[in-house]
């Protein structure tokens, strides 16, 4: 008797994080033109979020001015409306981050149920790399992603204020993901 009702309360608890998960507007939980310093442009401005019949998303991305150069960060947010299909997106965004050459593998804090974070070395093209650092969380139904990197030709929305600057190094990427993927985590709370 104690087993079933405990069976039946982490039932009615997961389906509770599920429905509530479900309800969630990914815009709610990226990050904002709040979250940078002063002067960050954000791109695009009409809301791109888009509603599908398993999951929510929405992507945006922040160039600022930091340490004399420009930066750009992506931050794109997945609401699914069932454990499997979060963890497909998840799987697919994985598969996107990982393999290419010039990929390695980095440890970050803990940031959700299943992780994965690396920085790319870009080949150059035209005398430019597009060096990055990525972080791909998945916590319960939502699936996270943050990517930060120098502007750039080869960057989402390129440079805002004057010429390209030097791509970011890996502690420099490594350490923007630490500074803003706590906001997010805090945002998704419990997926």
């Amino acid at each position: 008797m104690i087993r079933a009702t405990l069976a039946l309360a982490v039932a009615a608890a997961l389906l509770a994080t599920a429905a509530a998960a479900a309800g969630k507007d990914p815009k709610t939980l990226a990050l904002r033109k709040a979250d940078f310093p002063a002067g960050a442009v954000q791109f695009p401005v009409p809301d791109p979020t888009v509603r599908g019949p398993l999951s929510s998303f929405y992507s945006v991305t922040f160039n600022f001015k930091q340490g004399g150069g420009e930066e750009e960060v992506t931050s794109y947010v997945n609401v699914s409306k069932n454990a499997d299909t979060a963890k497909g997106v998840y799987r697919m965004q994985v598969a996107l981050n990982s393999g290419l050459p010039g990929t390695t593998v980095v440890k970050l804090p803990a940031y959700g149920d299943q992780q994965y974070s690396a920085f790319l070395k870009g080949p150059k093209r035209g005398g430019y790399s597009r060096d990055r650092a990525e972080l791909v969380v998945r916590k319960g139904l939502v699936v996270w992603e943050l990517a930060a990197e120098s502007c750039g030709p080869w960057a989402p929305y390129g440079c805002n204020w004057g010429r390209t600057p030097p791509n970011l190094t890996k502690a420099q990427a490594l350490a923007e993901l630490r500074r803003y993927a706590p906001k997010v985590k805090a945002r998704v709370g419990t997926g």
